[in-house]
């Protein structure tokens, strides 16, 4: 009973390599608590490794259904970016676009589950008039309208030979995912999820499911210059925005604004394929930022 109310209450996404990624072979499925994935890490390499370079994230062209504006677009790119950048740079340093680095780091969305804006606000408000009239602490939000998000990135040395590859995919479901109106809102929410599980693998050369839960900490926490182009998360006001079911560029101003790449040029071919991966068939770009390697990895 409790399996069948959590399927129902669980959205899907697809876990499907695209482009160059399609006939990679090694790619070992992994699957987390709530995230699909395929994954392979060259644990040798990536630790060996001094300098990394982040290639502006993109989005396939027919990464939704539904068609995204730009402002959204560039939030998702703008939101993994600087997760990736961010926890990258906890074990590598930080070096300019220009700049030869050990390892470059490519990362496309390839799905974007859009999110019924007005079914998420149903549920919030129905969450919120719950918590203030009754003394239940916690409602699900309603099994309509979810989102998802698929993403898959790759950091390939010198010679462009691929050390790390990750292909992950992960629905919003109704306990842990709240809902905000937009379309983008589940997807948005998981971008962390998704450039946290990134760069855990690089720095720790390890597949996210083997290394296990984290707890989240700000000690020895470093950071990089070069990240500040994301802009900075403003914790307090996502955390309002969250609860109450407010669009994330309400909140996130950084990512509403396109700072870092992602205020580049939205570049859609007209060729693009479904799913293609870092084969120029994307749209838009953010996040030209670049971490390299400052210190010891943590864990070596």
């Amino acid at each position: 009973m409790v399996a069948s109310v959590a399927l129902a209450g669980c959205a899907s996404a697809p876990l499907a390599p695209g482009g160059d990624l399609a006939q990679e072979k090694g790619l070992v499925q992994k699957n987390g608590l709530r995230a699909k994935m395929l994954v392979r890490v060259d644990k040798k390499a990536v630790e060996a490794a001094k300098t990394v370079r982040i290639e502006p994230v993109t989005i396939a062209a027919n990464a939704s259904k539904k068609p995204l504006n730009e402002k959204d677009r560039r939030l998702l790119e703008n939101a993994i970016g600087r997760r990736i950048c961010d926890g990258l740079a906890q074990g590598y340093q930080v070096v300019p676009m220009t700049s030869p680095a050990d390892l470059t780091v490519e990362t496309e969305i390839t799905y974007v589950g859009t999110t019924e804006g007005a079914a998420a606000g149903a549920s919030k408000a129905v969450s919120i008039a719950t918590s203030a009239l009754t003394p239940v602490p916690f409602v699900p939000r309603l099994p309509i309208g979810l989102g998802g998000l698929a993403v898959q990135a790759e950091a390939r040395d010198p010679t462009g030979k691929r050390v790390a590859v990750l292909v992950w995919s992960r629905g919003a479901d109704m306990f842990t995912n709240g809902g905000r109106m937009s379309d983008v809102g589940d997807a948005y929410a998981l971008a962390d999820d998704f450039g946290n599980d990134f760069s855990e693998m690089v720095t720790s050369g390890t597949d996210p499911v083997s290394a296990g839960v984290k707890l989240p900490t700000l000690i020895g926490h470093k950071s990089s210059p070069i990240c500040d182009q994301y802009g900075q998360r403003n914790f307090v006001a996502n955390f309002v925005g969250d609860r109450l079911g407010l669009p994330p560029d309400w909140t996130d101003q950084a990512g509403n604004a396109g700072t870092g790449t992602a205020g580049s040029a939205s570049t859609t071919s007209a060729a693009a394929t479904p799913g293609t991966a870092t084969s120029g068939t994307a749209t838009s770009g953010t996040g030209g930022a670049t971490a390299a390697k400052a210190g010891a990895k943590s864990g070596t």
